[in-house]
């Protein structure tokens, strides 16, 4: 049992042991029977070399008593810290409303959400055509989890695997997929904009070669039409002040310029735009 405790040991190994002292000074041996009987063929000489001055030293010590004067009286604590807590006001990003969007498209935006992240996180040499068809079925059991009923899941997870294809032929999506420094996906970033505290999650997150900070949306709407250029300007328009706030958050722990993209993995679409955030150096955070 000794020899099964001792290899326990990972890094370092203390044996603690005590014996008795004869009349005559001297150390007597252990107990029969412990397992410091069966080392003190080679532990015994450290114990010899413990001296009776030195023992009883640390004997005396430890049954020494201190008292206190009997007039002696516990000190009045000190005055209590005056703190009063300042109330911050949480606020709710004000949201793009889709009430045309049905639960099988929501469910498929989130699904695509997801997957996209997983690309950018594993690599785009991992994620190339063949592999996302051979995915299929992980499509059909992230939506089937989502809720997409039996009818709809053929056409939800073509939709996904259609975006995914899509976004891999598009130099523009592979660029936002591929490696980049401080590169993040579904960030969630909070601050306080007119002394308020705001919380988003932000899709796609990166440094470009310039020094630049991205922030990008992912929006998997489709369009059935043939005026695409109107309908990208329409979508920027309708989430530029979000995204606005997203760079404001961002920019309280990141003084980079901050630039802003809305991408249309369905589409190949994309619209960019500086994010308006000059600020003086002096601003404060009350000041955003």
């Amino acid at each position: 049992m000794l020899y099964v405790a001792a290899m326990r040991a990972r890094r370092r190994l203390h044996l603690l042991g005590s014996v008795k002292k004869k009349d005559d000074g001297s150390i007597a041996e252990p107990a029969a029977g412990s397992f410091l009987k069966l080392l003190w063929p080679a532990v015994s000489g450290s114990f010899a070399n413990i001296s009776p001055a030195q023992s009883s030293e640390h004997s005396q010590e430890a049954h020494m008593l201190r008292r206190v004067p009997a007039d002696w009286r516990v000190p009045a604590p000190p005055p209590p810290v005056q703190w009063t807590a300042r109330t911050i006001e949480r606020v709710e990003l004000p949201q793009v409303t889709y009430e045309w969007v049905s639960d099988r498209l929501r469910h498929t935006g989130t699904a695509l959400h997801g997957l996209l992240q997983r690309i950018a996180r594993e690599g785009l040499d991992v994620w190339n055509e063949e592999a996302v068809r051979s995915r299929r079925r992980l499509y059909e059991a992230v939506l089937a989890n989502l809720g997409i009923s039996p009818a709809e899941l053929p056409e939800a997870t073509k939709r996904v695997e259609t975006a995914l294809l899509r976004t891999l032929r598009d130099p523009r999506g592979r660029w936002i997929l591929a490696a980049h420094s401080e590169a993040a996906c579904e960030v969630p970033i909070a601050g306080l904009i007119n002394g308020k505290l705001s919380e988003s999650v932000i899709d796609r997150t990166f440094i470009d070669e310039a020094g630049v900070r991205w922030i990008i949306d992912y929006k998997t709407s489709d369009h059935e039409g043939s005026d695409l250029e109107n309908f990208f300007e329409a979508e920027k328009e309708r989430h530029k002040e979000q995204l606005e706030r997203y760079a404001r958050l961002m920019f309280q722990s990141d003084e980079r310029p901050i630039r802003l993209g809305l991408y249309f993995p369905l589409l190949g679409g994309w619209r960019e735009w500086g994010a308006p955030v000059v600020l003086r150096k002096q601003a404060t955070l009350f000041e955003l």
